[in-house]
């Protein structure tokens, strides 16, 4: 989401998403992402919760070899027309000016666009550790090209 949404339930347009807000029970609500983004749906609670509540969650999430934030090396950034999405090597944009662009295969630009399109800056690790990641990213880019042969 770009903007926060009102605690109200019906639709709510951010552009390029529709995004329908519906309470759930008591004290519950359910947010359904437009299918054009980058999840289906979320669920929470008005209860009040400590960050000790997401600690296995979270743990999962980031560990687990079957979960899809350790699968697949991936960055977001949203604006107020879309958002762009890298997904091992492949960039894309999802709203105004949409495209999908050449797996990248050179180092040096992977680089240069977590830097420039993410924010996301590596200059302060040393060079065997970015080579490293570099190796990891590419490698699961061409499992994914092998999966679907």
């Amino acid at each position: 989401m770009h903007e926060p949404l009102p605690l109200q339930p019906g639709e709510h347009v951010q552009p390029p998403f529709r995004l329908t807000l519906e309470p759930d029970g008591d004290r519950g609500w359910t947010l359904i992402h437009d299918p054009a983004g980058g999840f289906r749906s979320m669920r929470w609670m008005t209860d009040l919760a400590s960050a000790g509540d997401f600690v296995t969650k979270h743990e999962w999430l980031s560990t687990a070899p079957d979960s899809g934030f350790v699968q697949v090396p991936m960055a977001e950034r949203r604006d107020a027309t879309g958002v762009d999405v890298i997904r091992t090597v492949t960039l894309s944009r999802i709203g105004n000016g949409a495209f999908t662009a050449e797996p990248i295969v050179r180092e040096s630009e992977w680089f240069e666009v977590l830097a420039d399109v993410f924010d996301l800056n590596f200059d302060g690790h040393p060079p065997e550790w970015r080579h490293s990641l570099w190796d990891t990213v590419f490698a699961r880019h061409r499992d994914w090209q092998a999966s679907r042969t």
